[in-house]
């Protein structure tokens, strides 16, 4: 579980602003330095799907590796053909068989969609052409060599990298890998999170909750959300409110674990122990609150290996900030870009700022997208506890509290996808 950074003071302790609220870029730079060290492993490739390409995959071969047919059909010298001229069929080839070593002048060969040509014939008639005899009469008065033939190494030569270390893969890609021969394929190692949910008001999803007690829906939301960003769930568990169990959960978790996160227990209430429980275990304080909404609440610590990030409890603040934070901590042990995945969304309708801290609002895609740009509208809410208005949106868009009381239409602004 190596670092990525150094272990000394980070500059914003040496500013002496540690117990002040950090803008957004000041937390996350705060963190990302403390990423584990990109590594790789070995996996089977059908357990690679949404992992990261830990090293880069050429070509074995030329693609295609010989002149292909993409028609059925006759395989000719276009140089033979002229109106009204009979050909007789030398033979037929079909897919994945060898072609034969030589067709006479004159002659053709009738072959299957996929199948190799000739090494001296250099054109397909498809048989729609064709009066389908033998011999065989087309209906074109002259055609260009090159017709209807996927030529050999068109698509990459061999030794061509088809693809690049880094690379997310997806179903196309693992296809790619497979037609150069890996049923194994070196990909980056996720790094290990746990996942704490505290609060005595918590049961299990599969539970009735009481009267005044709530199903844990963050720690599934989050989990999925983990994993979506290339991080491996390792341990998830609950945290009752009191210290004693709070200490002995984060103590777990942190020898398991490479980013150990709680959600919830980090406020100022006299049940919030996450705070002191990391104090007892001696961990340095990295981030005290953040000047943002939702969010507000965050902190961060390092112990011994281990980062720690703890997320408010209010589901929508807990989703933003895991995103806002963790998000990019995992990238960066994923080797990535921590910062690549932002982009730049254009605002539907006006949307109001919160004057003293920025705000991370959750938005829809409109249906009115023009080309190369992604217009949003902020999704209506009752605060950051209204989980069902997450519903439906793509991810969050930031807003400038300098941009005044109210952000016109039309307006760019940074926005952040909740899926890469």
């Amino acid at each position: 579980m190596s670092r990525g950074g150094g272990r000394g003071d980070l500059p914003l302790r040496r500013r002496g602003i540690l117990n002040h609220p950090l803008s957004r870029r000041d937390a996350v730079e705060t963190l990302i330095p403390l990423a584990v060290a990109p590594s790789g492993e070995e996996v089977d490739l059908a357990d690679a799907a949404h992992r990261i390409l830990a090293t880069p995959i050429n070509a074995d071969r030329d693609h295609p590796p010989f002149n292909r047919s993409t028609m059925d059909g006759y395989a000719v010298r276009a140089a033979d053909v002229e109106a009204g001229r009979v050909f007789p069929v030398a033979g037929s080839i079909s897919a994945g068989s060898a072609p034969m070593p030589s067709v006479d002048p004159g002659a053709c060969v009738a072959i299957a969609t996929g199948a190799a040509l000739p090494i001296d014939l250099d054109a397909v008639i498809e048989h729609e052409r064709s009066n389908r005899e033998n011999p065989v009469r087309f209906d074109l008065p002259s055609i260009e060599p090159g017709r209807n033939i996927h030529p050999r190494g068109v698509d990459r030569k061999a030794g061509a990298p088809v693809l690049s270390e880094g690379t997310r893969l997806g179903p196309a890609e693992i296809g790619i890998a497979a037609s150069n021969g890996h049923h194994r394929i070196s990909v980056r190692r996720r790094p290990t999170v746990a996942l704490i949910s505290t609060g005595d008001e918590l049961v299990d999803i599969h539970e009735t909750p009481g009267p005044w007690q709530l199903r844990d829906s963050n720690g599934p939301m989050l989990a999925a959300a983990i994993n979506d960003l290339g991080g491996e769930v390792r341990r998830q568990t609950r945290a009752i409110d009191t210290l004693e169990a709070t200490i002995d959960q984060l103590r777990q978790a942190m020898s398991h674990c490479d980013l150990v996160v709680t959600i919830g227990g980090v406020s100022a209430g006299e049940r919030d122990h996450v705070p002191a429980a990391w104090e007892e275990l001696g961990a340095r304080p990295l981030i005290n609150r953040a000047a943002i909404q939702p969010g507000r609440p965050i902190r961060a610590w390092q112990v011994d290996q281990t980062t720690a990030i703890a997320l408010p409890g209010n589901p929508v603040s807990a989703l933003v900030c895991l995103h806002l934070f963790a998000r990019p901590w995992l990238r960066a042990g994923l080797g990535l870009d921590p910062l690549a995945d932002w982009e730049v969304g254009e605002l539907e309708r006006p949307a109001r700022t919160n004057p003293h801290r920025t705000a991370l609002r959750p938005c829809h895609q409109t249906l009115r997208d023009s080309p190369g740009t992604t217009r949003v509208s902020v999704a209506a809410w009752h605060g950051s506890g209204d989980l069902p208005h997450l519903g439906g949106t793509i991810g969050i868009v930031e807003l400038d509290p300098q941009a005044g009381p109210e952000i016109p239409a039309g307006t760019a602004c940074p926005l952040l996808r909740w899926s890469p």
